[in-house]
């Protein structure tokens, strides 16, 4: 329905008004002015038809009263009649009263022949017209009988409707000026309102701060201080809200865990920025969107179904399969709104990939320990109470044993002295204790070339080193020496006899690469991701028989942390493998 302006409410109404109340005091003027021409036309009649009356008083001969009558009726709109009590017409002003019929039925004759005056308004057929008529009566010695005096009617019409035009132009004046004076006050009485709608439509929009002028007029005075109030106490809840909605996304932006919170008809309705980055998603895209569609899990779906009807929370660990294996721990929850209904669910998802794998490392580093130190433990024990049974006797058994035993005694101490040694290095970086110096690296390189040189020579291995006298970079040249001599010693015992070891020193892309090439049997590639890890061996026996304590690619790891810098491996079976210790360089 199409709404109009208040000013088309009111103006209408008002001049409709105005026109009723302009007609009706016209009417009733109209009617008023015509009895009061009437009564006085009458009167006027009545007076004239009585000085007559005095005049015939004095007349004895009733043969002179046509003369008289016309005489005094000449020149004048009055029309004079004289009737006797038998209706005959003794005198008339503007006709024969021998050619006039009886007048004793007219009423006004009667009235005037009672003795009292009459009035009449009839058709002359006399004279063809429409005329009023009063009758007086008159008693003298000579006559006996009725005066009557008329007029025309059309003379009272005229002289009512020249009336009636002046009261009708007078009318439309006042109507045309009542008119304008209307649409005045109409428009004074909406602007206000067009006013105060204007503003309510920018309340709307949202700009609050403005202010309404404040109207003279009580009730627009009233409303507009009622908007006033109403748009400051919009712009401060609306301002709490906002306030209170950045508090709630700077809580849920900085919450380590990843929440997903899902309606009843599972369909995503918030999503904070760790579950984005966790679930790999926009989440100005995912809004609205079903859970399915978002996250396509099965095991995380059920358990958003569960949550949705139950009333305590739900946790379960999942695994998802993908480019890497992952593990989430989701806890689920109903999502309660003021008047107790479950309207959805709350979903909290933790990526506990990094715990488990290190509560892995932590078991599988227990177990190594336990079983690198239980067999020499036990080697030595073995050994011991075969001595102490007898074996002692024979000197030549006796100095075999004696021999394994130190042998296992050296490497149960090379096992402890590495486990000492990493966690030294760890407890050292973690409260920044390791002392970098600006220092060349070759001399650090030729030192560890040193400490080995003895087993290459064992092996007849032939050892190539490169490294520019210019590499500069900020060491610690024992820890840097020890990390150099684990690398160095892993490419002697990996390498065939007559091989040959290459250490090498460059700088590219910003940083120092100290790498160590073998030629030896090579490592698959599905062990790089843990070939760094303590007591981690691709093959154990070989690695005992060897020697090895399995911590040496650990520390090494450690040590390049300590620089600030990393550990890599490439490496092609049967074609060697070359380890590689980066540092930044001095510029960085």
């Amino acid at each position: 329905m199409k709404r109009r302006n208040i000013t088309w409410h009111l103006y209408p109404s008002y001049l409709l008004i105005t026109i009723v109340s302009l007609f009706s005091v016209g009417w009733y003027s109209s009617s008023t002015f015509e009895d009061f021409y009437h009564k006085q036309a009458t009167k006027d009649l009545t007076i004239r038809a009585k000085l007559l009356r005095e005049r015939l008083f004095v007349v004895e001969d009733t043969g002179k009263i046509d003369s008289l009558v016309k005489d005094i009726g000449s020149g004048t709109n009055t029309r004079y009649t004289v009737i006797d009590n038998s209706g005959i017409v003794l005198g008339d002003s503007q006709e024969d009263p021998e050619k006039m019929e009886n007048h004793a039925d007219r009423p006004e004759v009667q009235k005037g022949l009672s003795g009292e005056v009459g009035t009449a308004v009839r058709f002359s057929q006399t004279l063809k017209k429409e005329m009023l008529y009063v009758g007086i009566p008159i008693y003298s010695d000579s006559l006996n009988g009725v005066i009557r005096a008329s007029i025309p009617q059309t003379e009272i019409r005229q002289v009512l409707e020249t009336i009636i035009y002046r009261v009708i132009t007078a009318g439309l004046v006042i109507a045309i000026l009542a008119g304008g004076l209307g649409w005045l006050v109409s428009q004074k009485l909406a602007k206000p309102l067009q006013e105060m709608r204007d503003m309510a439509e920018r309340f709307a929009s949202g700009d609050l701060d403005i202010r309404l002028a404040i109207p003279k007029n009580e009730e627009m005075g009233d409303l507009a201080e009622s908007m006033n109030l109403m748009a400051k106490q919009l712009s401060e809840r609306i301002e709490a809200n906002l306030r209170q909605k950045r508090e709630i996304e700077a809580i849920l932006s900085s919450m380590a865990e990843s929440l997903l919170a899902i309606n009843a008809k599972e369909e995503v309705i918030k999503v904070n920025m760790a579950a984005e980055k966790l679930l790999g998603i926009k989440g100005e895209k995912v809004l609205g969107k079903s859970l399915a569609e978002v996250v396509r899990n099965t095991e995380l779906q059920e358990l958003a179904r569960e949550s949705l009807t139950h009333d305590i929370p739900i946790e379960k660990e999942i695994e998802l399969y993908g480019q890497t294996e992952q593990q989430w721990k989701v806890s689920g929850s109903p999502l309660i709104d003021a008047h107790g209904e479950n309207i959805g669910a709350m979903l909290v998802l933790n990526d506990v990939t990094r715990l488990r794998r290190l509560e892995r490392l932590r078991r599988d580093f227990v177990a190594n320990v336990s079983h690198e130190l239980k067999t020499p433990i036990t080697s030595l024990k073995g050994f011991i109470e075969t001595l102490l049974e007898g074996a002692i006797e024979n000197r030549e058994d006796a100095t075999r044993f004696l021999h394994i035993m130190a042998k296992q005694a050296e490497r149960l101490s090379a096992i402890i002295e590495d486990l000492l040694a990493l966690s030294r290095i760890e407890q050292e970086a973690e409260a920044g204790e390791i002392d970098l110096f600006d220092e060349p690296v070759l001399p650090v390189i030729k030192a560890a070339v040193e400490l080995c040189r003895l087993k290459l020579q064992e092996k007849n291995l032939e050892l190539e080193l490169q490294c520019s006298e210019d590499i500069r970079a900020r060491i610690n040249s024992s820890m840097l020496e020890q990390a150099l001599v684990n690398l160095i010693d892993n490419a002697i015992k990996y390498s065939p006899i007559h091989g040959r070891v290459t250490v090498s020193g460059t700088v590219e892309n910003g940083e120092v690469l100290l790498s160590v090439r073998d030629e030896g049997c090579g490592i698959e590639a599905s062990h790089f991701t843990r070939l760094f890890e303590r007591f981690y061996c691709v093959d154990k026996a070989r690695s005992r028989k060897l020697g090895g304590t399995g911590l040496g690619l650990a520390i090494v790891k450690h040590i390049a942390q300590a620089h600030g810098g990393a550990v890599t491996v490439t490496s092609e079976l049967e074609q060697g493998s070359c380890f590689t210790f980066s540092l930044p360089s001095i510029s960085e």
